[in-house]
């Protein structure tokens, strides 16, 4: 089906178009099943990757499937929107935030993927190449990476600790034994020590608990978009309160002492997205490669930059 475009003059021209690198450029008269015939197989074509934009998601994950069917396998990948919680609460779900990560995550392995989103979904902030890079981590069994080390990384990273492992972005540490769930993975992962040695690596299952298939390596990703480290953002927050103004103080003094509090403790914000502006405010524009790093970026510019300055196609 991809190649039956070849002979269409209107596709000849895209593809000399786009060698040449003159864009924007504008396909007209397209229907929905046509524009994504003709991106996946302009893709094909060049050898590269897109980012390709519609009005909604509704959309988007048309295009999407519309694009994996034409290849016969997955090359199309929903980049979706994000949900920011900025109200106090007690728990958020981090599905979409870690659907979004692993979708820049596989991007920095293949940048001949196609990604597919909303304008809306493209502009949430994001972490930049670098940051995500420095906020994965790959251990071998044989490695030495103190335990002590990983529960450090593991809650900067978003996860949350808890008595058992249940679900995605949690951890969970006894003895020798540390458990996690990375959303790449379709199953959690139990790490033994011998000392300060990575002995063991295997999957295990939800339900019973006990160890199932063993692996050699495992990555471990980040859950959430908002990378901070708790003692740095409260001190942070302490020295915004020392700054307000009595009025300022009277609406948001207890909001700040409460997020105080929980960071203080150890505690991931689950309302941390508030603060979010005034990271980034303080952030550098060059991200470094620092893990406590939280220096946001606008997404758009994030996606364009993992498919290394591939031409977007804007359906």
């Amino acid at each position: 089906m991809l190649q039956k475009l070849q002979n269409l003059a209107a596709f000849s021209s895209a593809c000399q178009a786009l060698r040449a690198g003159k864009s924007p450029l504008l396909l007209d008269g397209l229907a929905a099943v046509h524009k994504a015939h003709f991106a996946a197989a302009l893709c094909r074509e060049l050898g590269r990757g897109a980012v390709l934009l519609t009005d909604e998601e509704a959309a988007a994950t048309r295009l999407m499937e519309d694009i994996n069917r034409f290849y016969g396998e997955e090359r199309a990948l929903l980049y979706p929107e994000r949900e920011f919680t900025y109200h106090s609460v007690e728990s958020v779900s981090r599905e979409y935030e870690q659907l979004r990560l692993g979708v820049l995550r596989r991007l920095q392995r293949d940048p001949s993927l196609i990604v597919v989103g909303t304008v809306a979904a493209a502009l949430q902030p994001t972490l930049l190449p670098e940051q995500l890079s420095a906020a994965t981590l790959s251990l071998r069994v044989g490695e030495e990476y103190p335990p002590q080390k990983l529960l450090e990384f593991l809650v900067q990273a978003g996860y949350q600790r808890a008595e058992q492992v249940e679900g995605i972005g949690q951890f969970a540490a006894r003895g020798g034994i540390v458990d996690f769930y990375p959303p790449q993975y379709s199953w959690p992962i139990r790490l033994e020590y011998w000392g300060d040695e990575v002995d063991s690596i295997a999957a295990f299952s939800l339900e019973s608990q006990r160890r199932e298939d063993s692996m050699k390596l495992v990555e471990i990703t980040p859950v959430r978009e908002l990378l901070y480290h708790p003692a740095e953002l409260a001190a942070q927050l302490k020295e915004k309160l020392s700054r307000l103004s009595p009025k300022q103080r009277a609406l948001c003094e207890e909001t700040l002492r409460q997020d105080i509090e929980l960071l203080e403790g150890g505690v991931a914000l689950p309302a941390a997205d508030r603060y979010a502006a005034d990271r980034h405010a303080r952030g550098s524009a060059k991200a470094t490669s620092e893990f406590k790093s939280s220096d946001l970026s606008v997404g758009l510019h994030a996606v364009d930059y993992y498919v290394y300055r591939l031409r977007r196609l804007i359906i």
